[in-house]
């Protein structure tokens, strides 16, 4: 066995005998040819019976984390390697504002694993939005958590969704939001900015009729406001071309299912949303539906 080897396996056994992995690298380093020797036979037993089953099996290249390491305040799972438990697996409260991907084939279990964080959420009374593509989300109604879950059918009239993009969110100016609104536009439905400058235009014109801008509203438009409002705008040259981007655009996002959730003036109140587990179940809305109202 080669020093590398020696190297290697110490730190492969360590899980699983502790620090007399320690004391056997130390020693391998100070022994005579006859001492090593000794160590490196010890080695190989003990890499049998923890770590392989045949000569075929390779040395693993991840190893289990210490306990304290991978302890959390939300227990996801256990830690499990080469058949062995290492303890439990959970998140910190302050890893929860970091970003994660949770990647794997069809059946390999994301679902599941997105439900048992979702449960130690729920035991902590934490406020969730989940955007569920497939419907896959509302079984958690059928556990001890249905009580603290509001789902809506976005798109449907079942639990319906309600929400006036055109409303200002408290706190912002309306101009700030007209620029923003119209960037989040013309990303879903993929238009330049000739499209962009038309709907800005026409957007802030109708804040200026409603009183949006002067701070005196009476009613609040809606997206078929906007999409009236752009019809009537007299163009001429290029913004012609233009002109039939917009209302492309504009008209795909009042048509069919999108429509009843946008064009409304008494919303769905997004604070309280946002104040205790919400599931939106988005699979009734077209890929450019849902880019526009995430």
């Amino acid at each position: 066995m080669a020093f590398v080897d020696v190297d290697e396996t110490c730190r492969q056994l360590k899980p699983f005998i502790g620090t007399q992995a320690d004391r056997l690298w130390q020693a391998y380093q100070v022994e005579g040819l006859d001492g090593k020797k000794r160590i490196e036979q010890l080695l190989s037993a003990l890499a049998l019976k923890h770590l392989r089953n045949s000569p075929d099996d390779a040395l693993h290249l991840f190893l289990p984390p210490p306990a304290h390491i991978s302890k959390g305040d939300y227990p996801v799972g256990e830690v499990s390697h080469l058949g062995k438990s290492f303890g439990e697996f959970g998140i910190r409260e302050d890893e929860w504002l970091q970003h994660v991907a949770i990647l794997g084939r069809s059946g390999s279990g994301k679902t599941n694993l997105c439900y048992s964080l979702l449960g130690s959420l729920f035991l902590r009374d934490k406020p969730i939005l989940v955007l569920d593509w497939k419907k896959n989300y509302r079984a958690l109604l059928k556990t001890k958590f249905k009580d603290k879950i509001k789902v809506y059918t976005v798109g449907r009239d079942v639990a319906p969704f309600r929400f006036n993009p055109l409303i200002p969110p408290p706190g912002t100016e309306p101009s700030s939001w007209v620029k923003k609104l119209i960037e989040i536009l013309s990303h879903a439905t993929y238009v330049g900015e000739g499209v962009m400058f038309l709907l800005q235009q026409a957007l802030e014109e109708l804040y200026q009729d409603c009183g949006i801008y002067q701070g005196q509203v009476e009613r609040y438009p809606t997206m078929k406001d906007l999409l009236e409002k752009v019809k009537g705008m007299k163009v001429t040259g290029r913004a012609a071309n233009w002109m039939a981007s917009t209302l492309r655009a504009m008209g795909a996002l009042c048509y069919g299912e999108m429509g009843k959730v946008v064009n409304v003036q008494a919303q769905t109140d997004i604070g309280a949303l946002l104040e205790r587990p919400v599931i939106l179940e988005l699979d009734s809305l077209t890929n450019i539906d849902k880019v526009f109202l995430i």
